[in-house]
């Protein structure tokens, strides 16, 4: 088997998934290597990916939905939610997947009907959440200039799609609202709105559930393989 060469693409990249590829190349004695880049012109690497014989390209914060003008062909849950974060190259033409619409799905199942939420943050990933859940009692909240508005307002559930807690560990919160019952972090580092759950005894789900599933689906996307979930949970690194 030649050499299958994956890249993730992000302004800020991190090692996560080069921990996670490399580790689970290896126990499919796959003969690939995943590669994390970095890169302020998204359509410069793209072009240097086909001319590298990338096989695939994992996309990241913030050109999830710049991507989509690029693909040769979308998913439909790229078209509907405006975010592709999987694109595998066939013959050099392009495909989008948006797998973070599973990791979604999955951390968003036992959301009741009679919940209210505020989603944190209004990028891909908080503009997804909220059209996923439409149907609920949903309140968005975004930092203006600094300046966040509603984020205090009482609510059942808390879904934090921002930056705090990922590129910083600062909590979006000075005092958690004394509603809530759930927070559904995409953080994966332990940080200060984890240390607030705890405190308060408010049930909190880590974002290593949101990209497991994520993760999982990308994979099989890649390499036609549908991996087990506890094989992802034994190179846990976080």
């Amino acid at each position: 088997m030649s050499l299958q060469k994956y890249i993730s693409v992000s302004k800020y990249p991190g090692k996560t998934g080069e921990h996670y590829y490399t580790n689970f190349f290896r126990h499919y004695d796959l003969n690939a290597t995943y590669t994390a880049m970095g890169t302020d012109n998204l359509k410069s690497i793209v072009s240097w990916a086909l001319d590298n014989n990338i096989c695939g390209i994992s996309v990241s914060m913030p050109y999830k939905a710049e991507i989509i003008s690029l693909l040769d062909n979308a998913s439909s849950e790229c078209i509907d939610y405006n975010t592709c974060n999987t694109v595998k190259i066939i013959d050099g033409k392009l495909f989008g997947y948006n797998c973070d619409f599973y990791g979604m799905v999955e951390v968003t199942k036992n959301i009741n009907k009679s919940d209210t939420i505020t989603i944190l943050g209004n990028g891909a990933m908080g503009s997804m959440f909220a059209k996923y859940l439409s149907n609920y009692n949903v309140t968005v909240c975004a930092r203006n200039n600094g300046t966040w508005k509603n984020r205090h307002n009482n609510a059942d559930v808390i879904i934090n799609c921002t930056g705090l807690g990922t590129s910083t560990p600062s909590s979006p919160f000075d005092e958690i609202p004394k509603q809530c019952k759930r927070v559904i972090d995409l953080a994966v580092a332990e940080n200060q709105l984890q240390q607030q759950c705890s405190i308060s005894g408010i049930k909190y789900n880590s974002g290593k559930e949101f990209y497991k599933n994520q993760f999982l689906n990308q994979f099989k996307i890649y390499t036609g393989i549908e991996s087990k979930g506890f094989i992802y949970d034994r190179y846990e690194k976080i």
